[in-house]
């Protein structure tokens, strides 16, 4: 999705000749098990983006492809309640993307960070809209 503005609080542009487009494509590679712990059916997963952002600012431009940032859960906890489903896991990002300090487009943060999750969805057993929601803490170490 391209971008053509950097704005301040009061709604002016921050940085003159401002565009950013990127396009990540992300697999998911998720294994549930038979094992149970705390009444929940235990699964891992991660996620490999691979990512085509560019940007341009001031005059400069810049472009960044390849792998991003992966996220990986080597526990998800899944419990199931009738048509109530419950997700309790912790999001690991892991600094795998290519950073430098000096570049306008970083496909990576350089850092690790750390999750922590829940997630509850209801399915309507008639076939009407299914309801979810994520809720996170994100933290930087």
């Amino acid at each position: 999705m391209p971008t053509g503005r950097l704005n301040d609080a009061d709604g002016k542009s921050l940085v003159p000749d401002f565009r950013i487009d990127a396009i990540a494509n992300i697999a998911r590679f998720v294994h549930v098990t038979d094992t149970k712990f705390l009444g929940a059916t235990v699964a891992m997963q991660a996620f490999v983006p691979l990512v085509d952002l560019k940007v341009r600012a001031g005059g400069v431009r810049d472009h960044k492809f390849g792998l991003g940032d992966m996220i990986v859960n080597p526990l998800v906890l899944g419990w199931n309640k009738g048509n109530w489903h419950y997700i309790l896991t912790m999001d690991t990002f892991v600094p795998t993307g290519r950073y430098n300090k000096n570049d306008l487009a970083n496909i990576g943060r350089n850092y690790w960070t750390f999750e922590p999750l829940v997630a509850i969805s209801y399915k309507n057993p008639k076939g009407g809209p299914e309801f979810s929601a994520k809720m996170a803490l994100l933290q930087k170490s």
